[in-house]
């Protein structure tokens, strides 16, 4: 297979008695080609030449993986789910009004989203990437190709309203937060932001909460640069936070989620305590504080709210642990709750703090 230039060769429009596109296996309905050198055309004719008329009709899934050579994309209307990844920065074009059933949508590789021409006279006109639900860009070139400020500009932000998901993987090119993309996803429910290392979060005001008047839950994994966390929408339910050993504040909101139910607190080693008040958390059913050895004590606000909790975990914060362990001053606060773990802060478990790497995945329920 590494010789392989073209899927379909000998396709003569005329030779099949076709005036318009011919349709390449017709029942055809999941496709992935991977590590493919010398792939760069998905047709030609009997003449050698490329063919870029061709159709899979019934293409349902699409998975384009390191397959360098290749700049083109194919016409697939039935098209819902598209991942496109290159290790080796090597453009190609995709033409948005070529799939308009696209649902999910995975890009890690420089890729030109090319707007198809907007016909002003055709009001029933179907915008590109109508259906698009869930996003997922990985590596710099992916959010360049997605998020670049021109193309944002250039309606490709209108293209993303309807957006419910988006997953920003390992992105170093994103120094601050994106506000002004974010300001497009008016729609988003989960956002998920792993392995960002140049992540810092300054450069917009801390006091500015971040516009997306949908969010139900954040997970924040691995990003060594992040300082701080901007204030947070008060429909967020879930906040996962792991792995961002400079941490040195949280959003000064966090205590005043309503609708927050779920907060996990993993592997902060800079953090040194938690927001002031926190009595605003009034729907708060599970708490997860491990290996923040900074934290030692919970505010006023949320000892009050302890008592309701459904779950507690605390481990690798030994002051906080002798506090909640039976003799400790918040003994008394969380002695009612059913499902804790709170371990006895041993001396092998803070010699373990230093060397904790979280494993958890995609701010899991189960946090």
């Amino acid at each position: 297979m590494n010789s392989l230039s073209a899927l379909c060769k000998n396709i003569d429009i005329e030779a099949t008695g076709h005036n318009t596109s011919p349709a390449i296996f017709p029942k055809l309905k999941t496709m992935c080609l991977q590590k493919l050198p010398k792939f760069e055309r998905w047709a030609e004719n009997s003449a050698g030449e490329p063919n870029s008329l061709v159709v899979f009709p019934q293409l349902e899934q699409l998975r384009i993986i390191d397959c360098n050579k290749n700049a083109t994309f194919l016409e697939s209307p039935a098209l819902t789910f598209l991942e496109c990844y290159n290790s080796k920065p090597v453009p190609m074009g995709i033409p948005l009004g070529s799939s308009p059933s696209l649902v999910r949508l995975d890009v890690g590789m420089l890729v030109d989203m090319v707007m198809p021409v907007k016909d002003h006279q055709n009001q029933s006109q179907i915008p590109p990437l109508d259906c698009l639900r869930s996003l997922r860009v990985r590596n710099d070139n992916g959010f360049i190709s997605m998020f670049n400020s021109s193309k944002l500009q250039l309606e490709l932000g209108d293209c993303l309203a309807f957006l419910e998901q988006l997953e920003i993987w390992s992105c170093n090119n994103i120094l601050h937060w994106p506000v002004e993309l974010f300001r497009c996803l008016v729609c988003l429910r989960p956002l998920d932001i792993e392995y960002c290392n140049k992540l810092e979060g300054k450069g917009s005001s801390s006091e500015e909460i971040l516009p997306l008047p949908e969010l139900e839950r954040l997970y924040i994994f691995r990003c060594d640069s992040l300082l701080e966390i901007p204030k947070l929408p008060a429909s967020l339910g879930k906040l996962f936070i792991e792995s961002c050993k400079n941490l040195v504040a949280l959003p000064s909101n966090l205590g005043d989620l309503p609708k927050l139910s779920h907060f996990s607190l993993v592997g902060c080693d800079e953090l040194k305590a938690l927001p002031d008040g926190m009595d605003g958390l009034t729907s708060l059913e599970r708490l997860t504080i491990e290996y923040c050895p900074g934290i030692d004590k919970f505010p006023q606000g949320l000892l009050q709210q302890l008592r309701t909790l459904r779950s507690l975990y605390i481990s690798g914060c030994s002051n906080l642990q002798r506090r909640c362990r039976e003799g400790g001053e918040y003994f008394d606060y969380v002695s009612p709750i059913t499902d804790k773990v709170i371990p006895a802060a041993t001396e092998p478990q803070m010699k373990s703090m230093m060397r904790f790497v979280p494993l958890c995945g995609g701010g899991s329920e189960s946090n």
